[in-house]
């Protein structure tokens, strides 16, 4: 690389920094068939939508993936055509999202690897696969994210727009989705609240933070027969159980 040209570049979808390698020519053979596979994916699942959308199986239908009995059709269920939604939206958002990094790194930085192949392999099948899991989340009220989701035929679209959001973001997704079960089975251990009456704030606070609690509210009011800067009061009261990273509030004498 010459002199002057950018040696480093940050990744529009995951803020990461990379060292640009100029591309060889089989690098930019695999940026051509990466594209490739992408047009095939978009082809597959618009296909899947269209059949969804005529409640018809045309693309399985060779397979014998047939229901002769309409009145049981699962096609016509609504909570299947929803999460069959989610799933095409979250495969569309994930070719939408490898064709902008393909773009970005074979047409703009002409640093296009070998190695992306596989990224651009399985974007579709994991935003398609993310976009489940969210949508279930969402459907159950585990989570809420601009209201509660209710699975019905008047939220097809809904369905979709999420599917898609989810797919094509699909990196701040499993970090949405990671927090999601630290609150959801957040473990918690009982503390007994140590005493802190007669102490100062900064001996108060390393107590706390030694025993997993945190300090919460300061007040300062007078209190005779106590040192001023000293703790008189304390919320919860010693002795009492307090979980982890719960706030432990304090009256200071002034």
């Amino acid at each position: 690389m010459a002199d002057g040209e950018q040696r480093y570049t940050t990744d529009e979808q995951t803020g990461k920094t990379f060292e640009i390698v100029p591309e060889k020519p089989w690098d930019r053979l695999w940026a051509s068939v990466s594209f490739a596979y992408l047009g095939l994916a978009l082809g597959f699942f618009l296909w899947l939508l269209f059949d969804t959308w005529i409640r018809k199986n045309t693309l399985l239908g060779w397979l014998g993936y047939a229901s002769p009995d309409k009145m049981h059709d699962p096609f016509g269920a609504p909570i299947f055509r929803s999460f069959s939604y989610a799933f095409i939206g979250g495969a569309l958002g994930g070719v939408i999202a490898g064709y902008r990094s393909c773009i970005f790194w074979h047409s703009e930085k002409q640093a296009f690897g070998a190695r992306f192949v596989w990224r651009y392999l399985f974007f579709p099948w994991l935003g398609a696969a993310l976009a489940l899991f969210v949508y279930a989340i969402l459907g159950s009220g585990v989570a809420i994210v601009g209201g509660n989701i209710r699975v019905g035929v008047t939220n097809m679209l809904m369905a979709l727009a999420i599917g898609s959001l989810v797919g094509y973001g699909s990196p701040q997704v499993v970090k949405w989705l990671d927090s999601q079960v630290n609150k959801l089975f957040k473990v918690t251990t009982e503390i007994q609240v140590p005493d802190l009456t007669g102490l100062t704030q900064p001996t108060a606070e390393k107590i706390l933070i030694g025993t997993g609690l945190k300090m919460g509210k300061i007040s300062n009011k007078p209190q005779p027969g106590v040192v001023a800067g000293n703790i008189f009061e304390q919320d919860p009261l010693a002795g009492s159980s307090s979980s982890t990273g719960d706030l432990v509030n304090v009256t200071i004498a002034a």
